[in-house]
């Protein structure tokens, strides 16, 4: 279960955002996963740009044991060309793995350059990422770029549809001991949704995310099924 309330009193300018989940497992309680996201931003904006700032910090717990502690800083910006939207965006995450997990401390940074294009009532985009992981030791750092598109459809007034494909190629910066060999991953990811309001402040929705994961390393290969059904309340100040 996850749970995100955001509070933006004035439209632009400041904002606060809260997070909570808690993820649990049926067979294998160690795994179960909880954790807050307080997030504080400032929003600037005109009829044809934009530019926000966020920061915010990260608790995990891992079967119900301390696990990740993580400073994140968000920037992005767009302008709006008649039907024509151009954006980027750039993170980083500062993470503080605990216990056994300390070897994948570092610093996660990435970003995005998007372009989209609106024609009636949907809207087709393209986008190009590119992340860097520098993990403390070196066989757990990568790089990853790739390329996604996405189509969203309004259906009426009240429902809206999307679909969302990518390819990501990750590789890894030191060959590992345990594999004899540096890994180099393949990830096809796939996601559809759709939403509809129930009424003016609920919004109920149901995604589908898929993802088949090739590696040069075999016991690194699986595929994904994750589907998702939640509601949500928007209420304006």
């Amino acid at each position: 279960m996850t749970a995100s309330s955001l509070l933006r009193p004035f439209g632009r300018g400041p904002s606060l955002r809260l997070t909570g989940l808690v993820h649990k497992q049926l067979q294998l309680s160690a795994y179960d996963l909880a954790g807050l996201s307080p997030a504080l931003g400032w929003q600037l904006s005109g009829p044809r740009y934009g530019l926000q700032g966020e920061y915010g910090f990260d608790y995990r717990a891992l079967g119900w044991s301390s696990f990740l502690l993580a400073h994140r800083l968000f920037a992005s910006g767009w302008v709006n060309l008649e039907r024509l939207t151009l954006s980027g965006s750039y993170f980083a995450r500062f993470e503080s793995y605990q216990s056994d997990w300390e070897p994948f401390s570092g610093t996660l940074q990435g970003g995005e350059a998007r372009a989209a294009l609106r024609l009636g009532p949907a809207r087709v985009g393209v986008a190009y990422h590119l992340s860097r992981d520098s993990a403390k030791t070196s066989e757990l750092s990568w790089w990853e770029h790739g390329p996604r598109a996405e189509l969203k459809l309004g259906l009426g007034s009240r429902t809206r549809v999307g679909l969302e494909l990518g390819v990501s190629w990750r590789s890894y910066s030191a060959a590992s001991e345990t594999l004899g060999l540096a890994r180099a991953d393949t990830y096809l990811d796939g996601a559809a949704l759709a939403e509809y309001d129930l009424s003016d402040h609920w919004v109920a929705r149901f995604s589908l995310e898929a993802r088949r994961a090739l590696s040069n390393a075999s016991s690194f290969q699986y595929t994904k099924l994750v589907p998702t059904l939640g509601v949500g309340y928007v209420m304006g100040l």
